[in-house]
């Protein structure tokens, strides 16, 4: 196998993990050898494709939909869990990234022709969070760790917003609003 082909089968194998994880939630060790790879794969698929300069379009975009999917899957899966967090502010938040996400979506595709995920330092700070939430929250249920990660993902879909309403061409790699 050629190596320049290995981060996107990370992404692949992150798309694959994603849509599994619903199904063995029942299962703790499963769950959590696959959401670790999830994450784990999340970290290095981008790493090795800028090291060993095979980044694409394509790999962006798989990317892109492999981070979505398993953002979608947890955010299912967390909600099932811990659905008693979710009443009050904590579900009005979710609604609200959801709400942003999704005009986002259908305004890059208007716009750019494409749905666009915005590879911001925000959306990176807010998958890590995201990413590190239900373990956390596993240990100590404490649900203002809920609300710092729900504003956080607000403020990361906010950006991303922004940036796809004052660039004229898409860019799937700008790390902040301020960024040329």
């Amino acid at each position: 196998m050629k190596r320049h082909r290995i981060p996107n089968l990370l992404s692949l194998g992150r798309l694959a993990g994603a849509l599994l994880l619903p199904f063995v939630v029942d299962h703790p060790v499963l769950f959590l050898a696959i959401y670790i790879a999830a994450g784990v794969s999340d970290l290095l698929d981008g790493y090795l494709a800028r090291r060993w300069n095979s980044t694409s379009l394509w790999g962006a975009r798989l990317d892109s939909a492999a981070d979505a999917a398993f953002f979608l899957v947890v955010t299912a899966v967390f909600v099932r869990l811990f659905a008693e967090f979710l009443q009050g502010h904590h579900g009005v938040l979710l609604a609200v990234v959801i709400v942003i996400r999704i005009v986002n979506a259908v305004f890059s595709l208007a716009k750019y022709g494409q749905i666009v995920a915005v590879h911001t330092w925000s959306n990176k700070a807010t998958g890590l969070a995201a990413y590190l939430l239900p373990a956390v929250f596993f240990v100590t249920a404490d649900s203002r760790l809920l609300t710092a990660v729900l504003l956080l993902a607000c403020a990361a879909a906010a950006e991303e917003f922004a940036i796809t309403l004052l660039h004229d061409e898409p860019d799937p790699n700008r790390y902040w609003i301020g960024a040329r």
